[in-house]
């Protein structure tokens, strides 16, 4: 058991809480309970005499709450994963039949239009969402989750070309129309396409195992979830503004401009 006596000739050698917790393996917030008797998450409780106490910190929740470490990002453990799917045959096969595509997300049977733009949504958010699980560069990702996380951005890119092309002959011009507002959200939606465009078209000028290549996927991962919370805002102002058979008959229009895309 660790004494008073140690921790107070550890602290007269000018060691802080920290380094003398790591000396007598035990955590810095016990060394300070220890040496002062006054625990270092005392927060209110402690009085302005247990502050003056010889070997008391005017601030010492940090001892307490100290910083987590994710043992995932270490190396070992990284190849101590590939030893087991090594050893493993149903991983390895597993492993081999992943590829960059995102599974099939099941369509609602519902076909107002905006049902059909969420779906379309839905699907390029699991590109986004399966870009995001990947490791990259600079995460210390394969060869292959390199060359998958390559792969589906340019996927995204071009579901993404699809998409705004479709809404902004089809849905945006009813936007304006509809809504009182419906040229600011059209106007900021054209300013957010434009920034997700720049950022797919800097991904374009980078190799997939670069550091650059990393940072603007996470720029494309944070400009695709505010595109989604600004999407499902309007989505509810449409909600209230539009007749039910109205919704339906845009929902037609965008079905049927989809299918045409997609034979061409």
């Amino acid at each position: 058991m660790v004494s008073r006596r140690q921790v107070r000739e550890l602290l007269d050698q000018g060691l802080d809480y920290r380094t003398i917790g790591e000396r007598l393996g035990i955590p810095a917030g016990q060394a300070h309970l220890i040496a002062t008797g006054v625990p270092a998450d005392g927060g209110d409780t402690v009085t302005a005499d247990d502050r003056r106490r010889s070997g008391a910190q005017p601030a010492s929740q940090h001892l307490a709450n100290p910083p987590t470490e994710n043992p995932t990002s270490k190396e070992m453990v990284r190849e101590w994963i590939r030893s087991r799917v090594r050893a493993d045959p149903q991983l390895r096969e597993a492993t081999a039949r992943r590829d960059a595509v995102p599974g099939r997300i099941r369509e609602p049977d519902v076909g107002n239009g905006l049902a059909v733009l969420t779906r379309e949504h839905n699907r390029i958010a699991a590109m986004v969402k399966e870009l995001k699980t990947l490791p990259g560069h600079s995460d210390g990702g394969s060869q292959e989750q390199i060359s998958q996380r390559g792969q589906l951005v340019e996927m995204i890119a071009t579901a993404m070309s699809r998409h705004e092309t479709i809404e902004n002959e089809h849905f945006w011009p009813i936007v304006r129309r509809v809504l009182p507002d419906g040229d600011s959200w059209a106007d900021g939606a054209a300013q957010r396409q434009q920034q997700g465009q720049e950022t797919l078209a800097a991904l374009g000028e980078h190799p997939a195992d670069s550091e650059e290549f990393d940072q603007l996927v996470g720029t494309l991962i944070s400009q695709s979830h505010q595109h989604a919370a600004y999407q499902d805002h309007l989505f509810l102002e449409l909600h209230r503004a539009m007749p039910s058979g109205e919704l339906e008959e845009l929902g037609e229009t965008l079905r049927r401009a989809g299918s045409q895309d997609s034979s061409r």
